[in-house]
């Protein structure tokens, strides 16, 4: 494979990189150790223009963009515990909002989705109310919380100090045709817990419990859902990669795993 393009985007490692909705063409977020937020824009074929760029305090550990609904938006965690978001306004300029996540660093950040649960009518066609802006916060405390906007803050509805070492990843689900929330969360101490809103048909995001939770003697670094949400795939400290799937009962169960040549195997 060649390389098309390249970004002379950080001054020390680039710890992720995530592609825009293509709603809005071509469009890419990076962030480092270096402490910068870089949003790039693909302005003609393989030329590249930075659009935004920031320089935090300390390292930037994580970005994820919003779903496309709600724009062109951006959040990125940080070492000092904060969670930036960076907003695209109509002509085209760049604003940045804050708020403290935690009191230690955030390594993980996750968007709800643009939906509420149960979201198929009587004719089985979609219909569509957007609920605010919601996230998934995981840290180096080990708190995982939930954040959802109100007016123009992001206010704290849950907290849960379950892990015991730094929360590595954490993934929101899909929730289109389906009758709750899901999040996946995974640790270094090793554990996958997957996570249900019991109260999300009213849109309450305080009430959540653990409906799966499984430990591995080797870190759990990130967690991935299938696009309809109910399989999950998990990759560890020991080069494994393992997939679960949702059974009855709302219990996840392993289906398959990589074997010693990297090949994916059914169990």
């Amino acid at each position: 494979m060649s390389i098309h393009t390249y970004l002379n985007s950080h001054s020390g490692p680039c710890y992720e990189a995530k592609w825009a909705h293509p709603k809005f063409e071509n469009v890419i977020a990076t962030c480092g150790f270096d402490k910068k937020i870089n949003i790039w824009k693909e302005v003609r074929l393989g030329q590249w223009d930075r659009v935004f760029s920031f320089e935090a305090k300390v390292a930037v550990n994580t970005v994820a963009w919003a779903p496309w609904e709600y724009g062109l938006v951006l959040a990125a965690g940080v070492s000092d515990g904060k969670v930036l978001i960076i907003s695209r306004k109509p002509d085209d300029t760049w604003y940045q909002t804050e708020f403290i996540a935690d009191n230690s660093g955030v390594l993980a950040v996750s968007w709800g989705p643009a939906s509420q649960p149960t979201m198929l009518s009587v004719s089985g066609e979609p219909t569509f109310t957007l609920p605010p802006k919601r996230l998934v916060v995981g840290s180096m405390s080990n708190h995982l919380r939930i954040f959802v906007q109100r007016e123009s803050t992001f206010e704290k509805e849950w907290d849960n100090l379950t892990h015991k070492d730094w929360i590595r990843d954490v993934a929101w689900a899909s929730n289109i045709g389906l009758n709750e929330e899901t999040i996946a969360s995974c640790s270094e101490d090793g554990t996958l817990i997957v996570w249900r809103c019991v109260n999300s048909k009213e849109l309450k995001y305080s009430d959540w419990k653990s409906i799966t939770t499984t430990k591995s003697t080797f870190p759990a670094w990130k967690v991935s859902w299938s696009h309809v949400g109910h399989m999950l795939a998990v990759s560890y400290g020991d080069n494994q990669v393992k997939i679960f799937k949702e059974e009855n009962e709302q219990t996840f169960s392993l289906v398959s795993e990589t074997d010693e040549d990297g090949q994916l195997k059914e169990k």
